[in-house]
């Protein structure tokens, strides 16, 4: 085979490569909503003390390991050698069997100024161009598709080191392919603990205990809202927590037209309403700290805060709402 492109769907959701990734492969699937839309509802932020930085996400089990659409293989670097010296045409092998591959590669060689090992996606190639298709956040400053070299990824490939590979705390390297044999009916009752505990702030951690371990000093839900405006005070900022906030709302948007056509929600039109002012009011915030960072402006930060309390009320309103119509018409 001279080329193989996988599918690839630019994703609704694009807060962490991992995630964008994992979207990348489910848009193509109408069947996958199911799953999707029963989960990433609750959020979390974890600080990491040691470099005094916090960390905003989708509350998650292990979600590439659990997901009913993906059959997910992590191999160590030194079992690949096993099968293959020539890196290159192990991952051409892989992607001929419907693989993608997901791994830290180190990024100068892709043109960057500094050391830089970076997760990248891999989606096809073209012998005949000898490049690899990969998707990353690295070339754009947002989630985009590119080509790159076989003798790039080679060098990028071996030039990391086993301190150097943290993908999802392994090292090693994900194959992911498309599980077409995956079943997951659309669960109300997960829709309806999971809004609970955001509106909560309860640990979500505690009913996955069995797959990870995350450390205490993670918070959920409306108090991400609370501690995102605490670091803002503090001149902590990191645009991405807003980002995720933002990609929270467009999920939500998605999740309510979808639970209306399938008759799980009543009063949809008015919750849906309330949800695009919230993904409106998080985008003006987002692109306000983004503004803020690049013009050193401390008066907007003050504006972005408001904009945060202004989200977390009407997010309390239209979760309420939510829970009481899907209670109604589970009842």
């Amino acid at each position: 085979m001279i080329s193989k492109i996988l599918p690839m769907k630019y994703p609704i959701i694009t807060s962490w490569q991992w995630q964008a990734n994992l979207f990348s492969i489910l848009s193509n699937y109408p069947e996958t909503q199911s799953w999707i839309y029963s989960n990433y509802i609750q959020l979390h932020m974890i600080r990491d003390e040691s470099h005094d930085k916090t960390f905003v996400d989708f509350y998650q089990y292990p979600i590439l390991e659990i997901c009913p659409w993906i059959y997910n293989q992590h191999l160590k670097r030194e079992t690949i050698l096993l099968f293959k010296k020539d890196i290159c045409e192990f991952f051409i092998e892989c992607i001929d069997l419907n693989n993608y591959i997901y791994g830290v590669f180190e990024q100068s060689n892709f043109g960057r100024s500094e050391f830089f090992p970076h997760d990248t996606f891999i989606y096809g190639y073209n012998k005949e161009k000898k490049v690899f298709y990969i998707a990353d956040f690295s070339f754009k400053e947002k989630y985009s598709y590119t080509e790159v070299s076989f003798s790039q990824i080679e060098k990028a490939y071996l030039s990391i080191e086993e301190k150097d590979d943290w993908l999802l705390d392994k090292g090693g390297l994900q194959l992911l392919s498309f599980n077409a044999k995956g079943i997951f009916d659309f669960k109300p009752s997960l829709v309806i603990e999971f809004l609970e505990e955001f509106l909560q702030s309860k640990n979500s951690f505690e009913k996955s205990s069995f797959y990870i371990n995350k450390p205490n000093k993670s918070v959920f839900g409306l108090e991400v809202y609370r501690k995102i405006k605490e670091d803002l005070i503090n001149k902590n900022t990191d645009f991405r927590h807003i980002h995720v906030i933002y990609d929270h709302k467009v999920l939500m948007l998605h999740r309510i037209e979808y639970m209306q056509t399938h008759g799980y929600l009543n009063q949809a039109e008015v919750i849906y309403k309330l949800y695009k002012q919230l993904e409106q009011k998080t985008l003006s915030a987002r692109n306000l700290l983004l503004k803020a960072i690049i013009t050193q402006n401390d008066k907007q930060m003050d504006q972005i805060i408001r904009l945060l309390g202004e989200i977390e009320r009407i997010e309390i309103e239209a979760m309420n709402l939510m829970l009481y119509n899907l209670k109604q018409c589970k009842s």
